[in-house]
């Protein structure tokens, strides 16, 4: 199903799974676009990556992050294309990485959010927040991206991605990661207007 310029669909944690997460732990649902209040900008989702924390993420277990609460969209990072802008920083176009979580649109709640808006893609430095990793190697990240980019480019470092297309097969997607049927970065596309989808017909 493709993106709609006017509904925005969010996948929200319907309830909190006991065991393996199943399809009905996850509900989807659909309302009106934001708009953005000045100093915020309207994202749409590209491409969402799905990753195994996402589990304890649905736990309302003590752990380092809190929880989704119930009714909530899921976490999760994602690149997005800036629709609407009214930020300085941001002009309409920009591709940026953020954590928007599983839905087709969103805003940041304003200039202090938008440290999750880590850069912009093919235009400006880009920073990533990792895993709890970081937090002892985070001052490693330049060393780390640098060497890392140039492994890639020089096709010491092979990347594999399992793409998987539409919003609404991220549950499902997700529950296979978990069972260990992807393989490679699990990455859901959303929108039409990316490369995947062209170059697969999707």
């Amino acid at each position: 199903m493709s993106q709609s310029p006017t509904v925005n669909r969010r996948i929200v944690l319907n309830a909190r799974p006991i065991g393996v997460p199943t399809a009905k732990d996850f509900r989807i649902e659909s309302g009106p676009v934001p708009q953005p209040e000045p100093g915020q900008v309207l994202l749409r989702t590209l491409y969402l990556s799905l990753d195994p924390y996402m589990r304890g993420r649905m736990s309302d277990a003590p752990s380092y992050a809190p929880p989704v609460a119930i009714g909530d969209p899921m976490v999760g990072g994602t690149v997005s294309r800036v629709e609407v802008s009214r930020h300085g920083d941001y002009t309409v176009g920009d591709l940026v990485l953020g954590y928007t979580g599983w839905q087709d649109y969103a805003l940041p709640a304003g200039p202090d959010r938008l440290g999750l808006l880590v850069g912009t893609l093919l235009r400006k430095r880009i920073k990533m927040q990792g895993f709890i990793v970081f937090d002892d190697y985070g001052p490693r990240w330049g060393e780390f991206a640098g060497a890392m980019g140039e492994w890639v480019q020089q096709g010491k470092v092979k990347v594999r991605e399992d793409m998987v297309f539409g919003l609404e097969n991220a549950p499902e997607a997700f529950i296979g990661l978990l069972q260990g049927k992807n393989f490679g970065k699990l990455v859901i596309a959303l929108a039409h207007d990316t490369h995947e989808w062209d170059r697969l017909g999707a």
